[in-house]
């Protein structure tokens, strides 16, 4: 991939908290490729909740993103915005973070959080949407 994703957060405004940067940017320097992919839930193949609690479903919920940015040769560091939604949120309750922030390896995208019921049942307590960039190298026969 040419060209390179850079995370920053200004001084002049007040610094984000673990789970997000304020800012992403990628200078486009070749083709590259668009990627948006659909709110992931916690829930498997079956369309079955893996779990009753908001801790597990974040964990599945990203698993299903990484599955659906393999699927078309991207990964977590593609990533350049994540809007989480939650159920009840609970601004004190922020263990479910640390999953955000190990997927991304401890610099995550720019985030938003939106506490509500935007799912298609009231037991689903997160969903994940991300926008991702992709750079495409290109070959040239001789």
């Amino acid at each position: 991939m040419s060209g390179q994703l850079e995370i920053t957060n200004p001084d002049t405004i007040a610094p984000p908290k673990s789970t997000y940067s304020h800012v992403s940017s990628f200078s486009v320097t070749s083709p590259c490729r668009i990627i948006s992919i659909a709110g992931q839930a916690g829930i498997d193949k079956s369309y079955e909740l893996v779990a009753l609690d908001l801790d597990a479903q974040v964990k599945a919920a990203l698993e299903n993103l990484r599955a659906c940015l393999e699927s078309v040769g991207a990964g977590p560091k593609d990533v350049i915005r994540v809007t989480h939604y939650i159920v009840g949120y609970d601004e004190k309750d922020r263990a479910w973070a640390r999953h955000f922030v190990d997927f991304f390896l401890g610099n995550p995208p720019p985030a938003t959080l939106v506490p509500g019921e935007p799912s298609f049942s009231t037991l689903v307590f997160y969903m994940c949407k991300s926008f991702e960039l992709i750079m495409l190298s290109l070959v040239h026969s001789v």
